[in-house]
């Protein structure tokens, strides 16, 4: 089982402890680290967080996701309306037990406030122990756990059927929100590797649409690793074309934004050229411009071909 671990901002300096005490009761089981982690910059409403632990589930990046907030109940209601999410709340160990063994949800939400219904370290990590003391849906007690089963998955289809698809529910919310979760880059750029392909399109699109004014621009800058020279920290990495950065215009690791520059034959110093796609990377926080001197308008193949040399040490898509 793949489990997600995300809370919202409020309670980041509790994502230690939640990320931690899951991976020790949940041993047998990859657990992955969202956040919100107190050295983030931007802070997540828990409603914000509910809309991107939708995100992980229905793509079915993640099987299972623990959460929380200050009361753990908003986010709890904050996740039941998401299309596919079935979240209980568990302020006790035996809420978290009968809840994952009755109810065999796919989101659990505690309470982490401390001047909430937060209940002290020992019955938080009890809590947690409690919801991966066994395996999810067995029924209790065990003398009606055959009706409880059944009650259970007739739930499920009222649910699934009362709710939107969640491509579709997203289009339909705010787009401010969409904004945001779109820049929570370790889930957005983790759903796209690990979901599924029509979460991942609809993803790839909204991120295409934030660089509707990049392609297709044209743009000039300084080349600092011309054609033929060696990587600065790698000397065995040697660059096959020009690579450089965009004058005045900073990416996302802080500094200038970097571009390939293709259609050249020999080292320049500065280019001027137009945009023709953007090289997303999902494990990094910086993209790469695709930028053409030539006015060719290269295939997808001859570019990620081209810019392999590097990007191999990398995970990403090609944006255009």
């Amino acid at each position: 089982m793949k489990i997600g671990i995300i809370q919202a901002s409020s309670q980041s300096e509790k994502n230690g402890l939640l990320y931690d005490t899951t991976k020790k009761y949940a041993a047998d089981s990859q657990v992955i680290n969202f956040g919100c982690r107190p050295d983030e910059k931007e802070q997540y409403t828990y409603v914000e967080i509910s809309v991107l632990i939708g995100l992980l589930l229905n793509s079915k990046a993640v099987d299972f996701v623990v959460t929380g907030c200050s009361s753990g109940q908003g986010m709890m209601l904050a996740c039941n309306s998401m299309p596919g999410v079935l979240c209980g709340y568990a302020p006790a160990p035996m809420d978290a037990y009968l809840f994952c063994q009755i109810n065999n949800g796919n989101a659990i939400s505690l309470p982490l406030g401390e001047e909430y219904t937060w209940n002290g370290y020992d019955n938080f990590e009890k809590t947690i122990a409690k919801i991966f003391l066994e395996p999810f849906g067995q029924g209790y007690p065990k003398s009606e756990a055959e009706r409880k089963q059944s009650d259970t998955a007739v739930l499920k289809t009222l649910r699934q059927e009362s709710q939107r698809s969640m491509p579709e529910f997203l289009e339909r919310i705010d787009s401010r929100i969409i904004e945001r979760i779109l820049r929570k880059k370790d889930v957005i750029d983790y759903v796209l590797v690990y979901g599924i392909q029509e979460t991942a399109d609809w993803l790839k699109c909204k991120i295409l649409d934030t660089y509707k004014n990049v392609i297709g621009s044209i743009v000039k800058g300084t080349v600092d690793r011309p054609l033929g020279s060696a990587h600065p920290k790698h000397p065995e990495i040697i660059y096959p074309i020009n690579y450089g950065y965009v004058d005045g215009v900073m990416g996302g690791d802080g500094e200038e934004q970097d571009v390939y520059i293709l259609g050249a034959e020999e080292p320049l110093k500065h280019f001027e050229g137009r945009v023709i796609a953007v090289y997303h990377r999902t494990n990094d926080n910086e993209d790469k411009w695709i930028v053409s001197l030539d006015g060719r308008d290269y295939t997808d193949e001859q570019i990620l071909d081209t810019i392999r040399f590097q990007e191999q040490f990398y995970r990403g898509i090609l944006l255009r």
